[in-house]
């Protein structure tokens, strides 16, 4: 899949909507271009949207580029009224390499909105951002704050055997063969690039869950020991 702007976005229509049963599993977003400030390679339950989620399924998805230039945006409780109060349960978010990774809850209000009556109330992505039903995540750039955990747009804890970016101008490498996606804000990709891992990936051996028994090639998932983070074994 190459993508000229966002690969997946989902988001309810109205206040008090629930969106149940979504599924975003072993896809290639391969970002070659798009917005200045970064078109999100997933999206679902972003900035100032409405409605919750209940059983959310992301795993094994490669999105590549980099910082802005494409983002994961992942179940936000966020917004400057109070009538878009949100809450997400039942995720599981596995072995995913994301271009960036980010969620706003509570910490986000009362620091970057200045929100801090309204802080306590917005809590709806604190499994989530515990690392609840998260393992092997892995990043390429920090969060658009420059944090990697504990800021207002970052997890407080990824799961386990996770390694996220830490820097916006230097990127967590993940190896792939043949990388032709956007590396920067300004450089822009051609595509068609080759998104298996190099044997000496840092995405590699980081994921436990089982579930899938093929990569996106074909190749056959390990039945034992780690897996790796991305739509490739």
């Amino acid at each position: 899949m190459n993508a000229y702007g966002p690969a997946l976005a989902i988001s309810a229509g109205a206040i008090g909507d629930v969106m149940t049963g979504i599924v975003f599993v072993q896809n290639l977003a391969e970002i070659i271009g798009g917005h200045a400030n970064g078109a999100p390679g997933l999206r679902i339950s972003s900035d100032n949207q409405f409605g919750d989620t209940v059983h959310t399924i992301v795993a094994h998805n490669t999105i590549t580029g980099c910082s802005g230039t494409g983002r994961s945006n992942l179940f936000y409780d966020e917004g400057a009224t109070t009538n878009n109060r949100r809450k997400h349960r039942l995720m599981r978010v596995v072995g995913n390499i994301h271009a960036q990774l980010n969620t706003k809850g509570d910490i986000f209000v009362g620091a970057s909105l200045g929100m801090t009556t309204e802080a306590p109330n917005r809590t709806g992505q604190l499994a989530y951002s515990h690392g609840v039903g998260s393992e092997g995540e892995f990043s390429i750039s920090c969060s658009a704050d420059s944090s990697s955990t504990g800021g207002s747009f970052s997890p407080l804890y990824p799961g386990r055997r996770a390694s996220l970016g830490t820097s916006l101008s230097v990127n967590n490498d993940p190896l792939f063969v043949d990388n032709k996606s956007m590396t920067s804000a300004t450089d822009y990709g051609t595509g068609g690039g080759d998104y298996h891992l190099q044997g000496g990936s840092p995405a590699r051996n980081r994921v436990l869950a089982r579930g899938l028994a093929f990569d996106l090639g074909g190749a056959a998932r390990p039945t034992s020991g780690l897996d790796a983070s991305g739509a490739y074994t």
